[in-house]
């Protein structure tokens, strides 16, 4: 499994994200020589900050807490001292002597007692201060950590002992985390005390007949769901609105009970604020909030993140209801509570507050529309809250959503909301369970509630990025999703501290919830309660409200054109980043570093065009790297994406895994290289012992590749069991119950398994449990894809680069130059890697259809950086790498759902004409441009090693398909790529397929269009050659029935054809140019065969195999030249390649030179020192001979060894 670096540091390269990631790689302080005392649990007690339950401001970053520069920011514990003592109290905290030392600091407290303020040691890195001395008897204690400097002061660790240790002493181990684990306190977690209107009204149980109400009950009906508003006594007789639900079916009735509006104000400006690296919002805290620790009750500032503090809160009870027509009701709400101290003075805000929500439940679905009206009673800042549906228990709660950072049993562990334009779906809901088991066989029923937001309002009006306008009259310029304009924002808390689903809006602090005095505030949503679990709630709302569809086409190429072009720039010299000498493509994020995020792509686009070319240039380098690097990245010298030890050749360290190495055997020709199944693929014939993240590949998928290789039954049966138990293990809800963070990638196995592999076992079994398991995983990706703003229609028109021109904010990276820039950008004087570079671009205003540009359907990296990489005031970044998109079409085939393969669709259709880069950040076409990587300007970032990435997911697409849509009629073999990020793809054109009923077919894909094409951009293509017959595949991706002009070699496969559909079997002619036009339905597909002269070419039989003498070498030389490592490499194309690596740390000025036949065949004078030959006859033994000569000029000759050819 390969190492990626954390991108969070690298993609914001201020001095805080430095400090981060040198942090991150360990934390051990300098070690004194202090003897260690005989310490016990009793007199030494250590307090881990990261596990306190409140933090205030602070936040966790990894296994510390930092500080976020909030005045008033504390986080605070209560713990128990076991004996009375005199404890001297130590922090763990770092310094920096070289960059502002001692301003990173903070102030222990302890029962209110501060001493020296932490974080001023003035030596390099983290290191114990003894901060305080103090009494403590035995007992309870509070423990507060306040931010002093200002300045990202972070806390590791507290000790306290009564003994003379020295945490910083070899003895007690720098007092590491090991050390420090042995005497970890029992903390007393501190207890929110709710009050006011953050606690829950205090109701009497409606009687069980409604009959005995205070008015008649009201329903509210339509064929899937029935609710009931029932007038209620409160506890002083005065009425309540008591909503209950019934649904068809088990779910039977449910009790929401008394559902309260909140309203939030505040009569200054709540300045919510959002740091450049945190996703959740922020404000400063218009109130204090109260904790009980033991007999202890505190009353620190609110937390800036609890979007329940960011105003003076306001509880309105439902009193009254009327009817409005059959399908709608509308409820008063008013306030009941005391008027809160903090308003107490104020002529206006003082009196009762009161809203109007209309009820109104469409025809069909479980949804229902609520809009709010608000009269403000003073000009001040407003946001009003509705938390919907019970209140479950956690034994009650099976799952929630709140994507894309609350899944599973997930929730959040303080009260916090995700802004709309954060979220991919704008909701929340919880899945609970409703009723018990009453035999063995049966299960408690799934109910999931939920709060929507309303279809196109999740953006501030002004900025709806969906408000299109009709054919020939362009809506307005949109803005893309940025910091500062949500319409609405979600929570999982509710104010008491419970579960619940919560809908605020408008946010407090944006410039839409500011409110004059006596004007209204309008605003809508949806509550759902839905049976069955989160997804089918998420489903319902993105069809019903959201009117999520297949809505894209081709906009400027069809995928097929699109891997041309692909192919075509990787084989570029200059502008694929490609280094010859590292052999790979470049790492724009780590200087002179090739990354191998995808090397079978290259083996792949060689074998389907044919084209030799490519293959010595791009694909025998590629293997060579695979061969002689100990991991993805390589470099010369140590890096950030480089280890010291990761920086020279090295035949042992293998990083990639047995799926990876089975598809190099198949696309170089399966067993032509004996060598690579029995030493590399598979040594000893099981799978390869790799670094693995569990996260991102399981054990089995290296199972299926040695499957694909060797079938037996009782591998079979293996991989069936491991899968089992990896399904259990990894879908359970209740295992997954700490929340991810905002910094692991989305779709890497943190958030949700790696569920990639499941359609290759149920396509093995059949059995529908790994197709269910599929569904599953394919619910959770879709979670993470946007919904929103609603996909425009065809005919709506918009207006790009209003002005002429894209301002935003972009990292620079390194330029195959080794300088930092971006492509077609103004050079930024003292530009370093990862600075901001805020750029103003001249690019022509245009009109485009507003669907073309739409980012529905396209997903995120890792939420960090979907907020991060938008600077101090840029839009947010969505990303184009949709490589789960295959993965999410076979899904979509297996269970015929139309939802599913919209989302496949969605996410890669029409997003590029050659490589569109990799984060999207504003509304653009410059992407469709097939010229666009090599032109720019780079808007997108172009991550070079991503090209090849991106070919594989276009190309999986293409062939999952033509395979889906023929309901296998046309099926190949494939090899995958997999174990970097999520980047886990089919890999096609190592071995021959079917097409109908001819079996031994290999894919073509004419790259010179020569051969064969189509002409035009809504039609794929994929061509197939056996011996006699030549076909050729198309696949409709118009929203509509199209004509495709189709150009074959008359004289290489003739006139006629004969023409396959799901409707059709006929002939159809060509003309004497090879021409035909070929009619295709909407989502149709036709297959051409032809009669062709036999296929002599070097693809129509697999190469010959090596001879097992033939196998690499290993050979000891004199130092510093290491060991020796010789290959022969046999390819698809007739010819052997010869490779030579050197192990040794070998001086500059050094040559090797390689002597065939007498003669100086390669030389090298510079690290990398590796040799190689191409092409080399496949019939001829290489007798060769390495002559060494080191930088002072003493030279070796080896004797003669033989790589033979038969």
């Amino acid at each position: 499994m390969t190492r990626l670096p954390c991108r969070n540091s690298l993609r914001t390269c201020t001095l805080l994200c430095t400090l981060l990631f040198t942090l991150f790689a360990g934390k051990t302080p300098a070690q004194t020589d202090s003897p260690l005392p005989k310490l016990s649990k009793q007199n030494t007690l250590v307090l881990e900050p990261e596990k306190f339950v409140s933090l205030g401001a602070w936040q966790k970053e990894g296994g510390f807490i930092r500080a976020t520069g909030k005045r008033g920011s504390v986080a605070f514990t209560g713990f128990n001292v076991p004996e009375s003592g005199d404890y001297h109290v130590w922090t763990l905290a770092p310094d920096f002597p070289k960059n502002g030392p001692a301003t990173r600091r903070f102030l222990l407290k302890i029962d209110g007692v501060g001493g020296r303020e932490s974080g001023q040691h003035r030596q390099e890195g983290w290191r114990w201060e003894k901060v305080l001395t103090l009494r403590l008897e035995a007992g309870d204690h509070l423990a507060e950590i306040e931010d002093a400097g200002l300045n990202w002061a972070r806390c590791d660790a507290v000790i306290l002992t009564s003994t003379a240790l020295d945490p910083n002493s070899r003895a007690a181990k720098g007092g590491n985390t090991a050390f420090r684990s042995r005497f970890i306190a029992r903390l007393v977690q501190p207890e929110r005390i709710y009050e006011g209107a953050h606690a829950a009204e205090a109701l009497p149980p409606p009687p069980a007949d409604a009959g005995r109400d205070l008015a008649a009950p009201l329903y509210l009906k339509n064929g899937d769901i029935t609710l009931v508003f029932r007038t209620v006594r409160a506890a002083d007789g005065s009425p309540r609105i008591w909503r209950e639900i019934s649904l068809p079916g088990n779910a039977g009735k449910m009790t929401a009970g008394l559902e309260p509006l909140f309203v939030l104000h505040s009569e200054k400006n709540p300045r919510r604020t959002l740091l450049a690296d945190d996703y959740f919002a922020m404000w400063k805290p218009a109130v204090t909030t109260r904790w009980r620790i033991g007999a202890r009750v505190i009353e620190p500032e609110g937390d800036p993140k609890d979007p329940w503090t960011a105003g003076v809160l306001r509880r309105l009870a439902p009193v009254s209801v009327r009817r409005v027509s059959e399908r709608a009701v509308a409820l008063v709400y008013r306030e009941t509570n005391p008027v809160p101290a903090a308003v107490a003075g104020s002529k206006t805000l003082a009196r009762p507050l009161e809203a109007t929500l209309t009820w109104t439940l469409p025809e069909h679905g479980h949804a229902t529309r609520l809009d709010a009206v608000f009269t403000a009673p003073e000009t001040a800042w407003y946001s009003l809250a509705f938390a919907a549906g019970p209140s479950p228990g956690p034994a009650e709660i099976s799952a929630v959503q709140l994507p894309p950072l609350f899944q599973f049993h997930r929730l959040p562990e303080a009260p916090m909301m995700l802004m709309s334009v954060e979220t991919p779906h704008p909701l929340a809901v919880v899945e609970s369970r409703v009723g018990t088991k009453k035999t063995a066989d049966e299960t408690a029923v799934l109910v999931t509630h939920g709060v929507v937001a309303a279809r196109d309002a999740t953006l501030i009006p002004e900025n709806n990025a969906a408000g299109g306008g009709s054919a020939g009259s362009p809506g307005p310029s949109p803005k893309w999703f940025g910091r500062d304009n949500s319409a609405c924002g979600f929570s999982l808390t509710a104010p008491d501290g419970g579960t619940q689903p919560v809908l605020f809006t408008p946010i407090m602090g944006f410039e839409d919830s500011q409110v004059a005095k006596s004007a209204s505030l309008r605003r809508s949503w949806w509550v759902i309660t839905a049976p069955g679990p989160w997804a089918s709630a998420m489903r319902e709302a993105d069809l019903s409200i959201f009117a999520n569809r297949d809505y894209r086409e081709p906009v400027s190429v069809s995928l097929t054109e699109q891997a041309f072009n692909l192919m075509d720039l990787l084989g570029d010299e200059t502008a694929a980043g490609w280094d010859a000498r590292l052999k790979g493509p470049l790492n724009i994020e780590s200087v002179k570093t090739a990354t191998h995020a995808a090397p079978l792509a290259y083996l792949s686009a060689a074998n389907l065009t044919r084209d030799e070319d490519f293959y010595a240039r791009r694909v025998l380098p590629t293997v060579e790297f695979l061969l002689t690097r100990p991991s993805t990245h390589f470099g010369l010298k140590n890096t950030s994406y480089v280890r010291e030890n990761e920086a020279g050749l090295d035949f042992e360290r293998r990083p990639y895994s047995s799926a990876v190495w089975q598809g190099v055997d198949v696309l170089l020709g399966e067993g032509a290289n004996p060598w690579l199944a029995r030493d590399y693929a598979f040594p000893g014939g099981d799978i390869r012992k790799v670094t693995r993240s569990p996260s991102r590949a399981p054990e089995w998928s290296d199972l299926l590749a040695l499957y694909r290789h060797a079938p037996t039954p009782e591998l079979l049966a293996k991989i069936r069991a491991d899968a089992d138990a990896w399904i259990a293990r990894r879908f359970s809800a209740a295992a997954e119950t700490r929340p991810v963070g905002a910094g692991p990638f989305y779709n890497a196995g943190n958030f949700y398994p790696p569920w990639w592999d499941l359609p290759d076992l149920y396509e093995l079994t059949r059995d529908q449990r790994y197709l269910d398991a599929a569904m599953r995983g394919a619910e959770l990706t879709i979670a993470g894809l946007w919904t929103h703003p609603s996909p425009p229609s065809p005919a709506e028109l918009v207006r790009i680069h209003p002005g002429g021109k894209i301002a935003n904010n972009y990292h620079v990276w390194f330029l195959p130059d080794g300088t930092v820039g971006r492509l077609g950008f103004p050079k930024k004087p003292g530009a370093k890697l990862g600075d901001w570079q805020s750029a103003v671009l001249s690019i022509p205003e245009k009109t485009v259809p507003a669907w073309t540009v739409s980012p529905v359907g396209l997903g995120l990296e890792q939420p960090i950086t979907f907020v991060r990489n938008a600077g101090a005031s840029g839009s947010y970044h969505n990303i184009l790498l949709s490589v789960w998109a295959a993965n999410l079409l076979r899904v979509a085939a297996y269970s015929n759902d139309d939802y599913i393969r919209a989302f496949a669709r969605n996410t890669l259709i029409g997003r590029g004409g050659s490589y569109p880069g990799y984060y999207i950040a504003d509304y653009s076409d410059l992407l469709q441009n097939p010229a666009y990587p090599r032109t720019g300007p780079e808007i997108n970032t172009f991550y070079w090693h991503h090209i090849p990435v991106h070919l594989a997911m276009v190309l999986d697409y293409l062939f999952t398909d033509a395979e889906m849509r023929t309901g296998g009629a046309v099926s190949f073999p494939y090899a995958k790529q997999q174990g970097y990020a999520w980047f886990s793809a089919r890999i096609y054109g190592g071995k021959p397929g079917r097409v109908f009923d001819d079996t031994n077919c290999r894919p073509w894909l004419d790259k010179t269009r020569q051969r064969f094409r189509v002409e035009t951009r809504m039609v794929d293509y994929i061509g197939a050659r056996s011996r006699d017959k030549f076909h050729l595949v198309l696949l409709n991706q118009s929203r509509s029935a199209v004509s495709a002009p189709v150009f074959v070699a008359a004289g290489e496969f003739g006139r006629s054809a004969r023409l396959r559909t799901a409707e059709t079997d006929m002939k159809q002619a060509f003309n004497a140019d090879g021409r035909a036009t070929i009619s295709l339905p909407k989502n149709g597909w036709a297959v051409l065969t032809f009669d062709a002269a036999p296929d002599t070419g070097r693809f129509a039989s697999p190469p010959r195999p090596l001879p097992d003498s033939a196998a690499p070498q290993t050979h000891p030389l004199p130092d510093p030249w290491g060991q020796l490592r010789a290959f022969r490499i046999r390819s698809p194309f007739g010819k052997d390649a010869l490779y030579f690596a050197f192990s040794g740390k070998i001086p500059p000025g050094s040559k090797a030179e390689l002597l065939l036949g007498g003669n100086t065949a390669a030389a090298v004078d510079r690290a990398p020192y590796e040799l190689s030959v191409y092409p080399y006859d496949q019939d001829e033994t290489a007798a060769f001979r390495i002559r060494l000569t080191t930088a002072d000029g003493r030279q070796n000759t080896t004797q003669t060894f033989k790589l033979p050819a038969r």
